[in-house]
C-alpha cells in the first residue's frame, strides 16, 4: 500500500509537471501569435505613415522644381512594437518572415536617417539665408539640398513597396533575388524615379503663392493632372 501511495504521488507530481509545461508552452505560443499579429498591424500603420512622408517629400520636390528652399519637412517614423517586442516574437516567425521584417525595419532606419539629414541641411540653409541673404546660396548647395529630397523620396518609395509586398504575402513575404517579386520591385523603383522627376517638373508650373498654403490630397491630384 505504501509503495502504491508513493507511485500515485510520483505519478501525480509528474502529471502536474507535464500539465504545467504544456500550459507554459501554450501561453508562449499564444503570446508569440499575438505579437505577430501586432507586428503586422504596425506594418499597416507604417504603410500609411510612409505614404504621408512621400506626400511631404512631394511638396519639397515641387519647391525644389520652383528653385526655392523650404523651411519644413517630414517627421521621423517610429516602430515601437518592432523595437520592443520583435525579440519575443521572432521564434514564432518563419525564416521568410524574419528576413522580410529585418529588411523593412533596416530600410525604415535608413528613411529616418535621410529625414534627419534633410532637416539638418534645411535648418543650416535657412539660418544662412536669414543672415547672408539669398545670394549666399550656391547652385552646388541648392542641388545638394535637392539631392537629399530625392534620396528621401526614393527610400520611401522603395519601403512602401516592401511593406505592401509583405502584407500581400504574409506566409512567404521574402523577396528572393531574380524572382518575379524581385522583378516587380525593380519595376517599382523605375516608376518611383519617373514620378519623382515628374513632380519636380510639375513644381515649375505652380504659382509660388500656392506654396504659402497647406496641401491637400486634392491639390496633389490637380497638380498631377489626374
Amino acid at each position: 500500500m505504501e509503495l502504491m501511495a508513493v507511485v500515485i504521488a510520483v505519478s501525480g507530481a509528474l502529471v502536474g509537471w507535464v500539465l504545467a509545461q504544456f500550459t507554459a508552452m501554450a501561453k508562449d505560443y499564444l503570446y508569440r501569435k499575438r505579437l505577430r499579429k501586432l507586428l503586422i498591424m504596425e506594418l499597416e500603420e507604417l504603410h500609411d505613415d510612409i505614404k504621408g512622408t512621400i506626400d511631404a517629400y512631394t511638396r519639397q520636390l515641387h519647391i525644389y522644381g520652383q528653385g526655392g528652399v523650404s523651411n519644413e519637412g517630414p517627421a521621423s517614423i517610429s516602430s515601437f512594437i518592432f523595437k520592443n517586442y520583435y525579440k519575443d516574437a521572432v521564434l514564432g516567425l518563419s525564416k521568410s518572415e524574419r528576413k522580410s521584417f529585418k529588411i523593412i525595419h533596416a530600410a525604415l532606419e535608413a528613411v529616418n536617417e535621410d529625414i534627419d539629414a534633410y532637416l539638418q541641411e534645411t535648418r543650416k540653409i535657412q539660418e544662412m539665408l536669414s543672415i547672408e541673404g539669398v545670394e549666399s546660396l550656391s547652385k552646388e548647395r541648392f542641388d545638394y539640398w535637392g539631392g537629399l529630397i530625392k534620396t528621401g523620396y526614393r527610400g520611401c518609395g522603395s519601403l512602401v513597396w516592401s511593406i505592401s509586398h509583405h502584407l500581400d504575402n504574409l506566409k512567404n513575404p521574402e523577396v528572393v533575388p531574380m524572382s518575379d517579386a524581385h522583378a516587380e520591385y525593380l519595376k517599382h523603383l523605375d516608376l518611383v524615379d519617373h514620378k519623382m522627376f515628374h513632380e519636380i517638373e510639375a513644381g515649375k508650373t505652380i504659382d509660388r503663392e500656392f506654396f504659402k498654403k497647406n496641401y491637400s490630397h486634392e491639390d496633389f491630384e490637380r497638380i498631377r493632372g489626374k
